[in-house]
């Protein structure tokens, strides 16, 4: 399966991951881009948060993966870069047996399908109370229900769902849910 990344079609397959320092992701990864001119398919998948200090919220971009950047195939290309305009960083592929490890490709399918042409996913501020939804994570995933009450600040939902002939009130988290088509 492809989907559409920007200009290009990434597909699920050949994606390895590099292990660069933690919080210093985006600053490799621009570099990469910048000395590559784009010629290769870099992603880190973040998750926009919003933040609220002082009754003050703004939205946040965090990684996903702290730490691991995301390339499309050409990973002994991207070290070979590395190493020489960042020299002094520790920037390695991620490993097994001492081989560069491929992303499990329904992984890899996951993570594009689920996030933007940037790798971001995005805040779900578009639930409103009395949608349908489908839990889509945990012990009770694929049960229906209802939203009884959103909780924006905490992420958290209030879901109403009907369990051995009962109504049960559930706490979960928005990305467990998923809108009911």
């Amino acid at each position: 399966m492809n989907k559409s990344i920007g200009n290009w079609y990434a597909d699920c397959e050949d994606w390895y991951v590099l292990s660069v320092p933690s919080n210093r992701e985006f600053q490799v990864k621009q570099l990469i881009d910048e000395q590559t001119d784009n010629k290769y398919k870099t992603m880190i998948f973040c998750r926009d948060l919003i933040h609220c200090n002082q009754k003050i919220r703004k939205k946040i971009r965090k990684s996903l993966f702290p730490g691991y950047i995301f390339i499309h195939k050409h990973v002994n290309k991207i070290l070979d870069i590395t190493s020489n305009i960042l020299p002094h960083y520790y920037i390695k592929p991620v490993t097994f047996d001492g081989i560069a490890s491929k992303v499990k490709n329904d992984e890899m399918m996951l993570l594009l399908n689920n996030s933007n042409s940037d790798g971001v996913f995005q805040i779900s501020n578009y639930y409103k109370e009395k949608d349908e939804v489908k839990i889509v994570d945990g012990p009770l995933k694929d049960f229906k229900g209802i939203i009884k009450f959103i909780n924006e600040k905490k992420h958290k939902v209030n879901v109403e769902v009907t369990l051995f002939n009962r109504t049960m009130n559930l706490s979960l988290g928005i990305y467990e849910i998923r809108r009911e088509s």
